[in-house]
């Protein structure tokens, strides 16, 4: 093998590790598909919703399936917990009233809400006048990037759920998160180390 073919074929793997690194972030956060949220409303409990008004959109039965889950909720559950609970919740409150058409009005999403944070989370996306407007769930975070229903400008959108699922997919945008995957995995095990 010449020098010259020792270059390409090195090149060559450097773009395979690159590419990869670039697109594992996206694919791995879409992993939390088949996580189960530790905040789960039993059917019990949901009695009193039974009856919602019809003209109730999303963001009514979002935010009673959300005070469902944060009464059930305890301070060291984190955002997946409360936005996996929403949904789960949410979902059962539409099929309990006969409501198909708020089936796929909701969403979850996967980032990092600011640069400056650096810390991933997750929140919810409901859909109102046609447009999805981010939904903070979480309300022992103290996250405070997501308010009047926008996110940072800064920040990156990992991975969003098909609407009215918790099947995810990477976003466009997660393939050129600066640093890729090793990045992720870098701040996952710094972040908060700083403060112990």
């Amino acid at each position: 093998m010449t020098l010259k073919q020792k270059v390409v074929k090195s090149l060559k793997g450097i773009c395979i590790g690159l590419a990869l690194n670039q697109l594992a972030g996206g694919l791995i956060e879409s992993s939390l598909t088949f996580y189960h949220p530790k905040i789960k409303i039993e059917s019990n409990e949901l009695i009193r919703y039974h009856s919602l008004p019809p003209t109730a959109n999303a963001l009514d039965y979002v935010d009673a399936a959300n005070s469902l889950v944060r009464a059930d909720a305890v301070e060291n559950d984190d955002c997946k917990d409360y936005a996996l609970a929403t949904l789960n919740t949410y979902s059962q409150l539409v099929r309990e009233n006969g409501r198909d058409d708020l089936e796929d009005k909701l969403r979850i999403v996967i980032g990092i809400p600011s640069v400056s944070g650096e810390d991933g989370h997750l929140w919810l996306e409901v859909e109102q006048n046609g447009q999805f407007r981010p939904y903070e769930s979480d309300t022992f975070s103290g996250k405070k990037t997501i308010i009047n229903g926008s996110i940072d400008k800064e920040g990156w959108i990992m991975a969003r759920s098909f609407n009215g699922t918790r099947i995810f997919h990477p976003t466009f945008q997660s393939f050129f998160y600066p640093g890729g995957f090793a990045r992720m995995v870098y701040l996952s095990q710094t972040v908060g180390k700083e403060k112990d």
